[in-house]
């Protein structure tokens, strides 16, 4: 699945943004299992921060600002100005929509200048959404396409109308596609 895929990116020793968001819980609960040594997580994920606090292995910064319901995530300018001189060597975001024309999405206008400013600092940008948000156009523009390095997705893309060149133009803008398993289980994606 995309959360586990994502955190077999995490190597010993990185620094890590973990955005807020499902797939990013997800990310958090493979993370709790992992326990890769010397990681600091960078979140604004209340529920991100409760999955991982007590993993000793893990240094967790929580961002403050107002918690918005839909995500466990804090926003605002407080969260923005928490990140002034910091670095990350991975920022691992979730979007609502990614399209080859507009670029990376969101639907939530508080959400995204804090997402801005996280690939601002990061030095790999991971864009974590499954395959029903691929060819989609949300609310608010987050960074053109060329504005990330990878983008994991599920391998259900297919079933969903995307076509294989949505992949090779995503490759011709420098963006790496990695494709985590969707097991469907009597209908039900897993």
């Amino acid at each position: 699945m995309i959360g586990a895929a994502a955190a077999r990116l995490v190597l010993p020793g990185d620094v890590i943004y973990l955005d807020a968001g499902s797939t990013s819980e997800r990310v958090a609960w493979t993370l709790s299992r992992n326990r890769t040594p010397g990681v600091v997580i960078l979140t604004p994920a209340i529920n991100v921060s409760a999955r991982l606090c007590n993993v000793k292995e893990y240094r967790i910064i929580q961002l403050a600002g107002q918690v918005q319901n839909h995500t466990m995530g804090a926003t605002g300018p407080l969260a923005t100005k928490m990140l002034e001189g910091l670095q990350v060597n991975k920022a691992f975001l979730g979007a609502n929509g990614v399209d080859l024309d507009v670029g990376i999405t969101n639907i939530s206008i508080e959400e995204v200048e804090l997402k801005r400013r996280v690939l601002e600092i990061s030095s790999e940008k991971l864009i974590l959404v499954d395959s029903s948000k691929l060819n989609r156009i949300s609310f608010a523009k987050i960074c053109d396409i060329e504005g990330i390095d990878v983008l994991i997705t599920d391998n259900a893309w297919g079933s969903r109308g995307v076509q294989a060149n949505f992949f090779d133009a995503l490759k011709a803008r420098g963006v790496e596609t990695l494709f985590a398993e969707v097991k469907v289980m009597e209908g039900v994606e897993r």
